[in-house]
């Protein structure tokens, strides 16, 4: 049974780096709110490290579970999730840090919104050495939001079309209300495009997800992030091209025509991979620039009009 008092779950999918997964740990620690309980699902990792957090956290309760074989990271996620007890849960990167501030607002925010399924938040981009750096897609993303002073609301249509002309929502910036989620979680058949699939099919199904301004949540980019690796090698192209052209179909059966539309569009994935092809250019890589145009001209996001109502 969930807990009746207002707590959230931070979760750590852990597989390697255990230095990495200390600085989370102690920023979990550095909260300006108590109102947290740590889990961390170690996932089969070569690198133990139950020993390490136990003296970060010196005697504070939190609990260490380690899978019997390797899930994947997207079932690992599903694995906090379903270990959490708590009514709100988010999913702490293990290379990432939390603001001090990321327990005190998420709570808040749930307060002023107790029917949202989640409560997402801005991001400070940070490097190797814990130092904020620059970061062209996440500088892009910032005229994908909404214009606002204000929270921001998804919810429908509107709210699914314009999360679809770029995902702005930064997953590991997410707290959810678990009593909300009703068991369904991140579909693992996706590597890249896990959590973008989530929100569509939640908001879908009628949900709500609010956006507030306030910087909660420290993310580190590196060339070895998955993010990154998938770019190179086109995966994530794919996979997003995939997902635009089920929720294409998705939507014209809920004749949800603007989210139907940006879908079947795919400005941003286009947009994205000839971003990529003119880097590869400038680096003579012709071969990678010749694969992005064709990824470019080939894929499309049309509704299987079979499955049409």
């Amino acid at each position: 049974m969930l807990e009746q008092i207002p707590k959230i779950t931070i979760a750590i999918p852990y597989y390697k780096d255990v230095n990495l997964l200390a600085r989370a740990v102690r920023s979990v620690l550095a909260q300006s709110s108590t109102q947290w309980q740590l889990l961390i699902c170690d996932d089969a990792s070569p690198e133990l490290a139950n020993e390490k957090i136990d003296a970060i956290m010196n005697g504070q309760p939190y609990r260490y579970l380690r899978n019997e074989r390797n899930l994947g990271m997207v079932a690992n996620w599903n694995r906090c999730l379903s270990e959490s007890a708590t009514n709100f849960v988010t999913l702490l990167h293990a290379d990432d840090m939390l603001a001090t501030s990321y327990v005190s607002e998420n709570l808040s925010a749930f307060k002023r919104y107790p029917t949202a399924l989640g409560i997402f938040s801005n991001a400070n981009i940070i490097g190797p050495t814990d130092t904020p750096i620059f970061s062209f897609p996440d500088f892009v993303k910032k005229f994908l939001i909404p214009s606002t002073k204000n929270d921001i609301e998804l919810h429908g249509d509107m709210g699914l079309a314009a999360l679809l002309k770029g995902n702005f929502i930064m997953c590991p910036t997410v707290c959810y209300n678990k009593t909300k989620m009703t068991g369904q979680y991140f579909d693992p058949r996706w590597k890249q495009v896990q959590d973008l699939d989530f929100f569509a099919r939640m908001l879908l199904q009628g949900e709500t997800f609010i956006g507030i301004q306030a910087r909660t949540y420290q993310y580190r980019r590196h060339c070895n992030n998955a993010t990154a690796v998938q770019t190179a090698n086109n995966s994530r192209f794919h996979e997003e091209f995939a997902l635009y052209a089920e929720l294409a179909t998705m939507t014209q059966v809920k004749n949800w025509n603007f989210a139907r539309k940006t879908a079947e569009k795919a400005l941003i994935i286009k947009l994205n991979v000839g971003f990529n092809l003119a880097k590869d250019m400038l680096a003579f890589r012709m071969q990678d620039a010749w694969t992005r145009t064709q990824l470019i001209f080939t894929k499309n996001s049309k509704p299987n009009r079979k499955y049409s109502s």
